[in-house]
């Protein structure tokens, strides 16, 4: 549950301004912070004191500096550097196609995937650009059947296209009309016509649905938790690009994608149900599916309906759907 809202104060300034938001939720166990429009929204436990509060805060704050001041800029700054750009061309069954590098500080070799009609190279972080290259020409060669198929699908237009005047942003199963308007009253405003924001700055609306997603899922939560007879230690919302949820039977802590902001509401219940049974049953056997079946009749089956949808709920063009695990997008709104 979110509880009690208030401000703190903070000496180290860094240019975000005054007092800082805090939101307090009863099932949280470690502090966060995020930026949202300039300013420091702070996340943390119910019962932390002010003054731990202010000592942590002041703590990240100094142990991130870089991070902040990255945060902090200008949002069109931040926008116009959104989309990355091709780290080269390789030739691959007679055609030119760009390829995009992502350096992984625990990865040690080189992997290829596709996206959109162009190649996604995931690499260790000192790996000269020039082996990087010749990795990729190998993948390519030994699995030329498999890319060539990949590449011939058609491509999927990410959902940060669509945070622009005119577009139309997925939310809750549905497409909504976007409008830029400096004068909406928030920063990001939704009604009955569709989205108003300020700025079509990618990240602000991205922070803008991962706390709706929060509140989404924190509801179902609640509201399931009491039928199923089964409650979480705690619920995270998170970024991952290899489940919609997770549940660990033994910490009994929870785990939810936010990109579930996408996805029509029966998906997010269905996830939700899914997750909360496997408090009670690790695997998949069929008692596990029976007890899912009680509380959401029919969740076996709407599986492969949401894989389909799955290719919409596309957010950064650097990523692919949710069949496999990708890379974080850059701007993660959290500190450990």
């Amino acid at each position: 549950h979110a509880g009690a809202h208030g401000a703190v104060a903070d000496d180290a300034d860094h240019g975000a301004g005054g007092a800082r938001e805090v939101a307090r939720h009863s099932r949280r166990k470690r502090m966060e912070v995020s930026v949202v429009e300039g300013e420091l929204l702070v996340k943390s436990p119910q019962h932390l004191p002010d003054a731990q509060i202010h000592k942590q805060l002041v703590k990240l704050i100094g142990e991130n500096e870089d991070w902040l001041r990255e945060q902090l800029r200008a949002p069109q700054e931040r926008a116009a550097e959104w989309t990355p750009a091709p780290s080269g061309e390789i030739e691959f069954d007679g055609a030119t196609i760009e390829y995009f590098t992502r350096r992984h500080p625990r990865r040690k070799r080189t992997a290829v995937g596709v996206q959109n009609g162009s190649l996604q190279v995931k690499a260790a972080p000192r790996v000269p650009d020039a082996a990087i290259r010749r990795d990729l020409a190998t993948i390519l060669h030994e699995r030329a059947d498999w890319f060539r198929e990949r590449l011939s699908r058609p491509p999927i237009r990410p959902l940060w296209f669509e945070v622009r005047d005119g577009g139309n942003l997925l939310y809750l199963g549905v497409r909504r009309p976007v409008r830029q308007d400096p004068n909406a009253p928030q920063a990001v405003t939704l009604d009955e016509r569709g989205f108003r924001l300020r700025s079509t700055d990618p990240v602000v609306v991205r922070n803008w649905l991962w706390r709706r997603a929060e509140q989404e899922i924190e509801q179902r939560i609640d509201r399931w938790s009491r039928k199923i007879g089964e409650r979480p230690s705690s619920v995270q919302v998170v970024d991952v690009q290899s489940y919609w949820g997770q549940a660990n039977i033994e910490t009994r802590e929870i785990n939810f994608n936010w990109r579930l902001i996408f996805g029509p509401e029966q998906q997010i219940d269905d996830v939700v149900v899914h997750e909360l049974c496997h408090l009670r049953i690790a695997g998949h056997q069929r008692n596990f599916w029976a007890m899912v079946e009680q509380f959401t009749p029919g969740a076996r089956k709407r599986r492969a309906e949401f894989k389909q949808i799955a290719a919409e709920m596309v957010w950064d063009p650097m990523e692919s759907p949710i069949r496999r695990r990708g890379a974080r997008p850059p701007g993660l709104d959290e500190l450990d």
